[in-house]
């Protein structure tokens, strides 16, 4: 995972390894972790991502498009639905909402990144 702010949006790169730990498809027991990094930009924080699987988190009137945005002690922390993040490994390259009236979270998938290269 890779996070960057550019103005005040917040620009998120994963993976599909990023994206399948997050949903917790990646070991049979469907065990999901979290991922944290810091923020490439002007304020020195760390961006906390998580994923949620309950049908209550939908029902959160926080939640904008599968995202919920609060603000920790370190900096933000974002959960996105495991629908939103299964689409991205999908059929979708990005998915953007904003978390306040002005500003932007733009979550992409990228490609795995080869050592060496």
């Amino acid at each position: 995972m890779d996070v960057e702010r550019r103005d005040m949006d917040y620009h998120v790169n994963l993976t599909n390894l990023d994206i399948n730990v997050l949903c917790g498809y990646w070991n049979p027991n469907h065990t999901q972790l979290p991922l944290a990094t810091p923020v490439k930009g002007p304020v020195e924080e760390t961006f906390s991502l998580n994923c949620d699987r309950s049908g209550h988190f939908r029902d959160n009137p926080k939640v904008i498009d599968h995202v919920l945005f609060e603000r920790g002690k370190e900096g933000p922390v974002v959960t996105v639905s495991a629908y939103a993040l299964t689409h991205l490994l999908s059929d979708r390259e990005f998915w953007v909402t904003r978390y306040d009236w002005e500003n932007k979270i733009w979550i992409r998938r990228v490609e795995e990144q080869t050592p060496g290269k």
